[in-house]
């Protein structure tokens, strides 16, 4: 995606989700001030955060009802975050309470305006699996199979043009170390890279169950070892446990 093509698109993405914050009747028009101009209702910000994906029992959840630890150091990257001054744009949440934060820091950020986008690590390594198989297919499938995989693995490409230069905000939760295939892992770590130059903040939550691998010897999980490279050396990350 060329610079152009990657603002317009972060100008649609960014119009759908501001739309959706306009105060609107129980019939779905839109409310008008005393000046009769249209206006925003933030306390609409959980519908935009479900529209993305976030549980609905997370939508809600704000900074100041976290129960995560050091709940000071997360606010204070958020604000920094907000303010286009960050040092380390990947964060990693680790234990109880991850998600519940990563969701109040999207919500602070659609409230800032910028656009945002909400995964499961399942759902996001899941394509590049599908790719190598949508690949074969080319080859291999017959004249509808072949076209049905040549579409989707576009749709791939545009999807990875988007998490990495559209999305200012990007969260990735659930973090699990074997749910994802060796192949993909360089090209998962590059897209985590690219972001520092295009968006504010990728963060990424790892479920108590599966926090004691952070500690664990990189080196023993082979090419995977590169994800908990890059989290160690180019990720702020808060420690709830």
């Amino acid at each position: 995606m060329n610079t152009q093509a990657s603002k317009q698109a972060r100008q649609l993405r960014l119009s759908r989700q501001i739309r959706q914050l306009y105060a609107v009747d129980q019939h779905g028009s839109r409310l008008l001030d005393d000046a009769g101009n249209q206006y925003l209702d933030l306390d609409r910000t959980p519908e935009v955060l479900v529209d993305l994906g976030v549980p609905p029992n997370l939508s809600a959840a704000t900074l100041a009802g976290s129960k995560f630890k050091n709940l000071g150091e997360v606010r204070a990257w958020t604000q920094a975050m907000l303010d286009d001054t960050l040092d380390e744009h990947c964060a990693v949440i680790i234990g109880k309470g991850g998600n519940y934060t990563a969701a109040a820091i999207l919500g602070n950020a659609v409230r800032r305006g910028l656009t945002v986008s909400w995964y499961t690590w399942h759902n996001f390594t899941r394509r590049y699996t599908e790719r190598i198989n949508h690949g074969r297919m080319l080859t291999s499938g017959n004249a509808e199979e072949a076209s049905s995989a040549a579409e989707m693995i576009t749709n791939a490409e545009d999807e990875d043009d988007y998490l990495s230069s559209v999305y200012d905000v990007l969260a990735l939760i659930e973090f699990d170390i074997n749910d994802v295939r060796d192949f993909a892992v360089p090209e998962i770590c590059a897209l985590i890279r690219q972001r520092t130059a295009f968006g504010r903040a990728t963060v990424v939550t790892v479920p108590a169950a599966n926090s004691d691998v952070m500690a664990e010897n990189s080196q023993s999980f082979g090419a995977r070892g590169s994800l908990l490279r890059l989290f160690e050396h180019e990720a702020k990350a808060f420690d709830g446990r």
